[in-house]
This record gives structure tokens, C-alpha cells and sequence, in this order.
């Protein structure tokens, strides 16, 4: 059993990895980005979706942001979206379960 795993690992780690957009990780709830607007929707959208949520972890830096862009993302993001999330209600586990 284990080799057969090995194998599988190793086949996928041969293929040409496929390049996602931007939007393909925004449409598949893996990336929230855009207005403070896009970026509460989505995050509401994904939690719908989930059934809830437990705990966000932002990631506001990436690729070639300054340290300037950085803060302004955090600060945005704390002064435009984390308000209102706050005051969203989440979904209830055993409502979305059924």
C-alpha cells in the first residue's frame, strides 16, 4: 500500500503543473481579493458555503509588494472589512449539515 502511494506522489510530481489565474482562485475560494466590498463577499460567500468558519488567517504581502503596500492591505482590510465581518452571523453547523 504504501508504495503504490509513493507512486502516485511521484507521478503527479512528473506532470507540468497547470498555472491557475488570478480569478480561478478567487472563483475557487482559495484567494480573496479585490475592493474591501469583493473581499467581504467573498469571505461571506466561502463561509456560506462551508458552513461556518473557525479562524481567518490573512496573508496581506506576497510576490513584489513593498512594505508600504503591505501595511495599507492590513490597515484596509482591519478598518473595511474586519468591522463588518465581526458583525456577520455565521451559518449555524447543523443547519448547512442538513
Amino acid at each position: 500500500m504504501g508504495s503504490k502511494k509513493l507512486k502516485a506522489i511521484v507521478a503527479w510530481g512528473t506532470r507540468r503543473p497547470r498555472v491557475a489565474r488570478k480569478q480561478d482562485l478567487i472563483d475557487a475560494g482559495i484567494l480573496f481579493c479585490g475592493t474591501p466590498d469583493q473581499v467581504y463577499r467573498q469571505i461571506v460567500d466561502f463561509t456560506e458555503y462551508c458552513g461556518g468558519m473557525g479562524n481567518l488567517l490573512m496573508m496581506g504581502h506576497a510576490g513584489f509588494l513593498t512594505h508600504e503596500d503591505t501595511v495599507s492591505n492590513l490597515e484596509i482590510f482591519a478598518k473595511e472589512v474586519m468591522p463588518r465581518l465581526k458583525e456577520y452571523k455565521q451559518p449555524v453547523p447543523e443547519a448547512t449539515a442538513a
